[in-house]
């Protein structure tokens, strides 16, 4: 069930730009997406309801279905995370991954890795840009790192709250995820606010 709910997840959602195309009729509009994502969990799922009761699950289904055509893609990908996280624990293969390459549209990870150590989160590589290795990220576009993850985390899929902690970093690096979240303008380059041990310092980094 896990790595098929995964492709569904992938192949739901025209309007988010995230289909397999030929599993998505082409006529078929964000709502229909949604609608097609909620059958397919019905579908798939061995026990799609164990965290989140089925009329709450269907209710906000119909939500989504409603207010989808009035969203960007960027914000209805947000929204189609947020609601496949209704699955609850346990399930934390199944869920849309920023990461996933088997998403017909690419998204954008700006070139940083970054682990969440007891004192921050930490610079552990910076393809390009070695100096910054070492380094603690404060903010992103002048959010801090706090608020980033407390934005982000509802959107991981996860086993527990282990996982979440252990993945929100590549989701708090996609640039169109913190565009759907209405965090920043736009998915061109971002400003990141990281301390070395010399001081503050600004960097700029654009997506691959």
């Amino acid at each position: 069930m896990r790595n098929g709910t995964l492709i569904i997840l992938a192949a739901a959602f025209v309007g988010a730009g995230g289909a397999v195309e030929r599993a998505t009729p082409a006529a078929s509009t964000a709502a229909d997406d949604v609608r097609l994502l909620m059958a397919q969990i019905r579908q798939i799922h061995p026990n799609p309801f164990h965290a989140t009761p089925e009329p709450v699950f269907q209710a906000a289904a119909d939500d989504l279905a409603a207010r989808a055509p009035s969203l960007s893609r960027d914000q209805l990908l947000v929204e189609l995370m947020r609601f496949a996280n209704l699955l609850g624990e346990r399930d934390g293969h199944s869920g849309i991954f920023p990461l996933d390459t088997g998403n017909r549209r690419v998204l954008h990870l700006f070139p940083l890795y970054l682990y969440k150590f007891s004192d921050g989160l930490f610079v552990v590589s910076a393809p390009g840009n070695k100096a910054l290795v070492g380094s603690k990220v404060l903010a992103i576009e002048g959010i801090g790192v706090g608020e980033l993850e407390r934005q982000v985390r509802p959107l991981v899929p996860r086993d527990n709250e282990h996982t979440r902690t252990d993945r929100f970093m590549s989701f708090m690096l996609s640039a169109e995820l913190l565009h759907g979240l209405g965090l920043r303008a736009g998915t061109g380059a971002s400003s990141f606010t990281s301390r070395l041990q010399a001081g503050r310092r600004e960097t700029s980094f654009s997506h691959p």
